[in-house]
């Protein structure tokens, strides 16, 4: 059974302010309207100024993503107050130290997707109000995202819906050699790559764990697995993975303005149930964040790292 770790150290968070100028700056350069980036605009912070404050900034946040695999940045200095222009060119373009801002959704027009809470979804899925276990986003597909960027805009005013990350790297230390034996078999399906960019094709079947030499992610799951994955052993490793992660998550309550950034080569990211009573909440004042994603670059994770 799933249960997120009491005991873990506090989740990595660094703090904006001493960058909150420079962003702001280069980002009131920028024609955007809104979250929506309709335009396309190739946004990166290569060529800017780098002050100390903003190299500092990068380095602090490249760190913990590069060995925890995720990292809070608290940005509501460049959120609160701020045309909704100019707070997702400076999120935006802070993001791009840690890779290229791709598009995923082909039906989504924009840069950042919206993720409100929806009573009527399924519990467990995007936009649902329940416990949605960690997870590799895009797992089924060729090429998942490399980074997820996920923007809180406003928490769960019914106090659910934290965030949840575990280290995935190394799991193994925490299983049974005949359970990373069937992990690794290309038993596992989760849905279908449909209508999607960037991403490469759908990898249905896919092993959780690859032995593959040359595998571009060592690590892929979804929670839904504990439903469809295969009777028997295959699903009783899964069970085994679920409790293992269970003892390395952190519990994150996000705050407005907070910035949660995972690598998907080290970690998996869900949220825990939203509070009861959702049904009862105008949707507008629902948990809302925004979504996007980042490829890495040639040379390695990121641009300025």
């Amino acid at each position: 059974m799933f249960r997120p770790s009491a005991e873990l150290a506090a989740a990595p968070l660094v703090v904006c302010d001493a960058a909150v100028a420079p962003l702001l700056d280069a980002a009131r350069g920028l024609s955007l309207s809104g979250w929506d980036f309709p335009n396309w605009p190739d946004l990166s912070l290569v060529g800017m100024p780098q002050s100390e404050g903003l190299a500092a900034l990068i380095k602090n946040i490249a760190e913990p993503l590069n060995t925890d695999g995720f990292c809070v940045v608290r940005l509501a200095g460049l959120t609160d107050g701020q045309p909704e222009g100019v707070a997702a060119g400076a999120v935006t373009l802070l993001a791009t130290a840690f890779g290229s801002p791709f598009r995923i959704y082909q039906n989504n027009p924009g840069h950042w997707r919206r993720l409100g809470a929806d009573p009527q979804r399924p519990p467990n899925r995007s936009e649902g109000v329940g416990l949605q276990l960690p997870h590799t986003d895009f797992c089924n597909a060729e090429l998942p995202p490399d980074t997820v960027c996920l923007l809180c805009l406003r928490p769960d005013p019914l106090g659910g819906g934290a965030s949840l990350v575990a280290r995935i790297a190394d799991i193994e230390g925490d299983l049974q050699a005949a359970e990373i034996d069937t992990l690794s078999r290309p038993v596992y399906r989760d849905g279908q790559v449909v209508n999607l960019s960037g991403v490469g094709n759908d990898a249905n079947p896919f092993e959780i764990i690859s032995r593959r030499p040359n595998a571009r992610f060592r690590y892929r799951f979804v929670g839904h697995l504990l439903e469809s994955a295969p009777e028997g052993e295959a699903r009783t490793a899964v069970r085994a993975l679920v409790e293992a992660l269970g003892k390395r998550t952190r519990t994150i309550p996000l705050a407005a303005g907070d910035l949660l950034l995972v690598n998907q080569h080290l970690a998996v990211h869900g949220r825990a149930a939203l509070g009861s009573a959702q049904d009862d909440l105008p949707v507008a004042a629902r948990r809302l964040f925004l979504l996007s994603f980042l490829r890495d670059a040639p040379a390695g994770r990121g641009r300025l790292t």
